[in-house]
């Protein structure tokens, strides 16, 4: 059986990743201490600790243990999301480049865990404040991120061929997607009131940051 490589590659059916998820509840395979040592932040050399483990993402979500690891191939995208103290395991694959599996998976799990995503509520702002937030914003060399603004609308594009996103704004500030309303979306000004930056948080954490470039 194979499971979600670390590569992103996947070649498993649900069938498979639910029975690799009966088996790591058990000492079948892997001892506890192996388990418990796979789901343990990585030791920086720098004396930090990043939330990644042996071949999963550790983020909590509600205050709720998660391990979590996607995978991909060109037209297919997969996630396996454990939420290991609730006994729940949610496994979504997709044949599409621009799903977002990890968002399907969080809503899922929404369902059987009660207030582990948030409930967002959208206000009423000027749409003419979206103005100075259109622009490109690069969180790194390889992404660029375009806002526009679209009638009383401000949408977000990762590239040119992503499908596009509308920020839902909770205050004039601070923004949310109804795909995914974890992370909030803040735009964020200098001394001289202009948008330098676009910062993403999930749960208070800053998560991302894109610079205004254009």
């Amino acid at each position: 059986m194979t499971a979600l490589r670390p590569s992103g590659a996947f070649l498993s059916s649900v069938l498979d990743l639910a029975k690799w998820d009966a088996a790591l509840y058990t000492d079948k395979i892997l001892k506890q201490s192996l388990r418990d040592q796979m789901w343990a932040p990585v030791k920086l050399n720098n004396g930090t600790s990043h939330p990644y483990g042996f071949g999963w993402y550790l983020d909590p979500v509600g205050g709720h243990k998660q391990v979590h690891h996607g995978g991909s191939l060109p037209g297919f995208r997969a996630e396996i999301t454990r939420f290991v103290d609730d006994k729940l395991t949610v496994v979504i694959l997709t044949n599409g480049d621009n799903a977002n599996p990890s968002s399907i998976a969080l809503g899922v799990a929404a369902l059987y865990i009660p207030a582990l995503i948030p409930e967002r509520t959208a206000a009423r702002v000027d749409p003419r404040v979206f103005d100075a937030y259109v622009g490109q914003y690069q969180p790194n060399p390889s992404v660029v991120l375009t806002v526009t603004r679209e009638g009383d609308k401000l949408m977000m594009q990762q590239g040119s061929s992503a499908e596009k996103r509308e920020l839902v704004p909770e205050n004039e500030a601070n923004f949310f997607t109804k795909e995914d309303r974890r992370p909030t979306f803040s735009f964020v000004k200098d001394e001289k009131g202009q948008i330098t930056y676009l910062v993403v948080q999930i749960e208070g954490r800053e998560v991302g940051k894109a610079k205004k470039i254009k």
